[in-house]
C-alpha cells in the first residue's frame, strides 16, 4: 500500500467534492448526539462536552461493502474543536480494523471557513462494510469534538 496523501481543501459543492457512499445504512459514535447526521449532510455533528477524542462508524449493511478510497470531513466550527490526530479504518466484521490512512497535526478550518471540505485520498483496493473515523485528538479546543459533515466515496 502506498502513503496516503491529503488532497486540496475544497469548498462543499464545487470541483474536487464527491457524492457521499456512505447511504442506507447505520451510523454510530462513540458518544455524542446527532449520530444520524454523522454521515449525511445538513446538519452539525458534535460529540459534545467532554469528549477530544472520539469515533464515527459506518456500516453500510450485509452484502453492500464498497472499496473506499477517500473521505471527507466538512468544518462545523473553530479549528480547536475539529479532529487534528485520527485515522480513518476499514472492517468487514466490525472488531478488526485495518488502518486505511493516518493523519496527524491537521489544522481544518484554520482560520474558519464554514462549510469547507477537506477530502483525503488513501490507497486500498479491498472491500468494507464498515467505515470507522477514529479522532484521537482534538485541535486543542478544550472539552469538544466536532465537525460539519463526514463522507465516505469511492
Amino acid at each position: 500500500m502506498t502513503a496516503p496523501r491529503r488532497m486540496m481543501m475544497a469548498a462543499a459543492g464545487v470541483s474536487g467534492t464527491f457524492e457521499n457512499a456512505a447511504v442506507g445504512g447505520t451510523p454510530t459514535v462513540s458518544s455524542g448526539t446527532k449520530v444520524a447526521q454523522a454521515w449525511t449532510e445538513g446538519v452539525r455533528f458534535d460529540f459534545g462536552s467532554g469528549n477530544t477524542t472520539g469515533w464515527a462508524k459506518y456500516d453500510l449493511g450485509a452484502g453492500n461493502d464498497i472499496v473506499g478510497t477517500r473521505y471527507s470531513i466538512t468544518v462545523a466550527s473553530s479549528s480547536t474543536q475539529m479532529p487534528k490526530n485520527f485515522t480513518f479504518q476499514g472492517s468487514n466484521n466490525d472488531s478488526t480494523w485495518t488502518t486505511l490512512d493516518t493523519q496527524t497535526g491537521q489544522v481544518l478550518g484554520a482560520p474558519y471557513v464554514a462549510y469547507t471540505e477537506q477530502i483525503y485520498e488513501f490507497a486500498n483496493a479491498t472491500s468494507y462494510r464498515y467505515y470507522k473515523l477514529d479522532v484521537t485528538l482534538n485541535g486543542g479546543g478544550g472539552t469538544w469534538l466536532e465537525w460539519m459533515w463526514l463522507k465516505l466515496g469511492l
